[in-house]
């Protein structure tokens, strides 16, 4: 298969056999939908093909900057700590967007004069700093602070205590509450939850192409088939209530347009 290329997977602990895609995922309110993808094709390769390499990091940028917002929003970009560099940071910027992400615990940071790693800062907090919040019905203790952070400027840091340790929690805005900042970051589980639903609904990973051209033309018809469903979902709930209450998830529009 093209463009195929041995890359780490998290959840295999191990660089398994395969394509590696960068997308972007939008989300307002109840409507959300998968916006952009790249192919990442590793330098190796592109130079094998004579191709211009490009890092994740790039195509992240990329698709960024070629985003248009819906005309009176605000965009947040939220990503994950793989993603937290100031090249991501500044493409957001650039595009009057506030960002929210998660921190490695080895991240530096300088805060009251002093520098020192993000774990470092929260095992030196005083137990009444935390505080117990409620985000949709899953609680969590929080204690924010601001701080600096190399590469990427004054941040707001939120520091949770969760089962399994300290996770930290970075947004450019100075002015939200803990509970803001962790809010708006779990609203990327989103396209977690799409590509679940994608791969069991919609066949994903299911093509057998040599090309790499037809494997992106795939990963598209996917996307735009993930697209229509929803707004059809969304279309079928306001026609009809009792319909609409039982078309909760994908695989529910996906059963009932077979039928």
């Amino acid at each position: 298969m093209e463009e195929a290329g041995y890359h780490f997977d998290s959840t295999e602990g191990k660089a398994v056999w395969g394509h590696d895609v960068v997308t972007t995922h939008y989300v307002n309110g109840d409507m959300e939908y998968p916006v952009r993808l790249s192919l990442y094709v590793k330098k190796k390769t592109c130079l094998k093909n004579a191709r211009a390499f490009k890092t994740k990091i790039q195509l992240a940028c990329e698709q960024i900057e070629a985003f248009t917002p819906i005309a009176g929003t605000k965009t947040i970009v939220a990503f994950d700590s793989w993603f937290f560099c100031h090249q991501i940071t500044e493409a957001a910027r650039a595009k009057g967007f506030d960002w929210v992400t998660q921190a490695e615990s080895n991240r530096i940071v300088h805060c009251k004069g002093q520098k020192m790693n993000v774990t470092q800062i929260a095992e030196s907090l005083p137990e009444k700093l935390f505080k117990t919040v409620k985000i949709k019905g899953e609680a969590y203790v929080l204690c924010g602070l601001k701080a600096w952070m190399p590469k990427a400027g004054n941040v707001r840091l939120v520091v949770s205590k969760e089962q399994d340790g300290f996770h930290f929690y970075v947004s450019n805005r100075l002015d939200w509450s803990s509970r803001q900042v962790l809010e708006a970051y779990k609203v990327r589980h989103t396209i977690e939850d799409f590509y679940r639903d994608v791969k069991q609904n919609l066949g994903l990973e299911e093509y057998q192409l040599r090309k790499g051209r037809g494997a992106i033309i795939h990963w598209h018809l996917v996307f735009n088939a993930y697209t229509l469903l929803t707004l059809l979902r969304q279309s079928v709930s306001k026609t009809s209530t009792r319909l609409g209450k039982c078309l909760i998830t994908l695989g529910d529009v996906c059963r009932w347009v077979k039928r």
